[in-house]
């Protein structure tokens, strides 16, 4: 990333590479899932299990083995 990258990313307030992954929620009751890293709301339920999930924040959730990822 050169000089005027970084600067703008700073700016931002945001890292221009953030990688999200689509993760599937396999539980019965609704679920709000506060994300480790960044701190966002996941809401996942029987109607809505999939959701896109920053990377980061997925690593805690794919642990708990009622998420698994999408291919």
């Amino acid at each position: 990333m050169c000089c005027g990258q970084k600067r703008a990313s700073i700016a931002g307030g945001g890292t221009p590479d953030r990688v999200e992954m689509r993760i599937y929620y396999n539980g019965r009751p609704s679920i709000r899932v506060r994300g480790y890293v960044t701190g966002r709301v996941y809401d996942f339920s029987a109607q809505l299990p999939v959701q896109s999930v920053d990377r980061r924040d997925s690593v805690p959730m794919l642990q708990s083995h009622v998420f698994r990822p999408l291919k």
